[in-house]
């Protein structure tokens, strides 16, 4: 996917999950903020993968530590600045 739009690095994808339905959000050319959760979880980050996907650096095998997960927390009220 990432050669086919010209691109180098890691492409966060977004979809969304609805009921039986899975829909498309984006593409984004850059770590996404969901996956911060490979910060814990294994031993190469989003960013660092990222990095190295950019400078042509080898990944070679990623060690995850352990079932992980991200979660979106919508806020219904308004924020105030």
């Amino acid at each position: 996917m990432v050669l086919a739009l010209g691109g180098h690095g890691l492409f966060g994808v977004e979809l969304f999950v609805c009921g039986d339905e899975v829909i498309f959000s984006e593409v984004s050319p850059r770590p996404h903020d969901t996956g911060m959760v490979t910060l814990i979880s294994q031993d190469l980050s989003e960013f660092a993968l990222h990095v190295r996907a950019f400078l042509g650096m080898p990944v070679g095998a990623i060690r995850q530590y352990g079932p992980a997960a991200s979660a979106v927390i919508l806020r219904s009220l308004p924020v105030e600045m």
